[in-house]
């Protein structure tokens, strides 16, 4: 068990590793991205990582408040499927709604692996295979679906 200072040095540490790792690949646009935080250039559209004790997700998260916007972006987004490159893995999973960890609703579009653990570096390797086509399949995506979902 860690303690809470621990757990985030662990953190600090390993998605630090992840954006020198991801540093030198180009955004879709030919551009330098970061893709710790990747500016989608849409209020309350994010791309998110998130990594635990026995997994980790990578995925866009759409958080407008009015359910309806959120609702219409989202479906939008779902008749843009195709462009969402497929990634070898877990597929893609669509949830038009779902409660965030402050019980606000969102809609959420991400691919999870099971199984891992941020806390344990020997699977830092097979975490950031995993993250890695992710960000980049939804950096194409963004860039061929953005103008039509807005």
């Amino acid at each position: 068990m860690f303690t809470r200072e621990e757990a985030s040095l662990i953190k600090t540490k390993f998605f630090t590793v992840l954006g020198q790792y991801m540093q030198p690949i180009p955004s879709m646009n030919g551009g330098q991205v970061n893709w710790m935080n990747y500016r989608t250039g849409v209020k309350n559209v994010f791309f998110r990582i998130e990594a635990g004790r026995s997994y980790c997700e990578t995925g866009m998260l759409i958080a407008q408040p009015d359910t309806t916007e959120r609702h219409i972006f989202f479906d939008k987004c779902q008749a843009m499927a195709e462009f969402l490159p497929l990634v070898e893995g877990p597929e893609w999973i669509w949830l038009r709604n779902q409660a965030d960890e402050n019980e606000k609703m969102v809609s959420r579009i991400y691919s999870r692996l099971n199984g891992v653990s941020l806390f344990n570096q020997a699977d830092w390797p097979t975490i950031i295979s995993f993250i890695k086509p992710r960000l980049i399949a939804l950096d194409v995506f963004w860039y061929e679906a953005k103008e039509v979902v807005l």
